[in-house]
């Protein structure tokens, strides 16, 4: 498995920009197509919100972890948190 991309961010609403174009670049790397990064950055922005809002209800100094692998033709998101 390659590692795509990792990192962390703030567990704040403004991350998510962030997280976005980090999928996105991922994707691009990985040469997946237009409509298959859309879908992967939809969920994993859905799944960092669902972080953000329900795991650690909006406090102040929380942290979440992004982490895209590849094998082969598949892409795996992983979020981490502490939540």
């Amino acid at each position: 498995m390659r590692l795509l991309s990792e990192q962390s961010f703030p567990a704040r609403t403004e991350s998510l920009a962030t997280v976005r174009a980090l999928v996105r670049q991922a994707c691009q790397q990985a040469a997946g197509d237009d409509e298959f990064t859309e879908a992967l950055v939809l969920a994993v922005n859905e799944a960092c919100m669902n972080v953000i809002q329900h795991a650690y209800q909006f406090a102040e100094g929380e942290q979440f972890h992004v982490r895209l692998l590849q094998d082969e033709r598949i892409i795996h998101a992983q979020v981490l948190d502490n939540g």
